[in-house]
């Protein structure tokens, strides 16, 4: 019987390397979405009540210090690494 696991290793490898990009772009695109939700919080007073009612203070908290260190790599991100991004016309 032929061993398929050295194949299936290469194609497995392949596959990953081909992904990186696309995972590194959904994880931009996640964080995009993650800040317009803060901006929606900042000014929304339903969202904020409704996100005030779900998560305790101390839960809320933890949620701000997390999407200040999104912003942080979105700015980094973007400043030093548009073409992966897709950000200038790739």
């Amino acid at each position: 019987m032929a061993d398929f696991t050295t194949l299936f290793s290469k194609v497995k490898n392949l596959r990953d390397a081909e992904n990186l990009l696309a995972i590194f772009r959904i994880m931009y695109s996640d964080a995009k979405v993650v800040q317009g939700l803060l901006a929606r919080y900042q000014t929304d007073a339903v969202f904020k009540a409704a996100v005030d009612y779900v998560y305790a203070a101390d839960q809320r908290a933890e949620l701000a210090a997390m999407i200040g260190q999104v912003n942080s790599l979105l700015a980094d991100w973007e400043a030093n690494h548009p073409g992966v991004l897709g950000l200038d016309g790739q």
